[in-house]
This record gives C-alpha cells, sequence and structure tokens, in this order.
C-alpha cells in the first residue's frame, strides 16, 4: 500500500528547482562580487525568493506528473536540489580552503523551507490537475 516513486518525476522536477537555484546563486555571486553586499544587507534574500520561487516550480512539475502523490514526489525533488547544492558548497569551499562547517549548518537549516515550499506547490499543482 506504499507510495510508488516515480524517479523519472522526480529527477525532471529535482533538475527544474535545481537549474534555477544554480542560476540564481550564479547571478548572486556575480552581483556580490560587483556591488558587495554588506553583512547586514537584505539584499541576499531577494536571491533566496527566487530559488524558492524555483523550487516551487520543480513542485509544481513533480505534483501535475504525479497527481496522486504529490507530497512525496515534490519533496523528494527540493531534497535532491538541495543535496546537489549541499555538495557543490562543499566542493567549492574545500577548493578555496574556507571553514565547511558553517555553510553546512546554514545549508542543513535551510533545506526545510525549499522541500516544505516544494511539496505545498506539487500538492496545489495536483489539485488543479484533478479538478
Amino acid at each position: 500500500m506504499g507510495v510508488r516513486i516515480d524517479s523519472r518525476t522526480v529527477l525532471v522536477s529535482g533538475a527544474v528547482a535545481l537549474a534555477v537555484s544554480l542560476a540564481t546563486l550564479v547571478a548572486y555571486a556575480i552581483v556580490n562580487a560587483i556591488v558587495s553586499f554588506d553583512r547586514d544587507s537584505n539584499w541576499p534574500f531577494a536571491f533566496y525568493v527566487v530559488i524558492l520561487l524555483g523550487m516551487a516550480l520543480g513542485g509544481r512539475l513533480a505534483g501535475r506528473a504525479r497527481p496522486d502523490a504529490p507530497l512525496a514526489h515534490g519533496s523528494l525533488a527540493a531534497l535532491g536540489a538541495m543535496g546537489v547544492i549541499a555538495v557543490i558548497s562543499v566542493v567549492i569551499d574545500v577548493a578555496l580552503r574556507n571553514d565547511i562547517v558553517d555553510n553546512v549548518v546554514k545549508l542543513v537549516a535551510q533545506i526545510p523551507v525549499p522541500v516544505a515550499v516544494s511539496a505545498f506547490s506539487a500538492y496545489m499543482a495536483s489539485r488543479s490537475a484533478i479538478a
């Protein structure tokens, strides 16, 4: 009676969420290199909102593809995307000889928000797919 996970749906939805997230992170790095955001600046949150929109888009795709199990597929898509972002972040920190623990703790603390946004978006998309 368990939920059958469609790996193709999770991969495609996660890839969309990851693509938007990585493009946003690259844009943030470029803008930060040019403008140099202060530590107390709120501008990074604007980029975070775009990342969340990417997660919502990935969740929407998952919910439309699998309206019978939107929460599982939306959550797994975002979780996979965040996992890839975490690995990339660690590799960059190791290459730059930065402290890894700080960034990993921040990423792990942030994971529930993108996963919840993706799951909610998947649920809403599945409701409109059924109707």
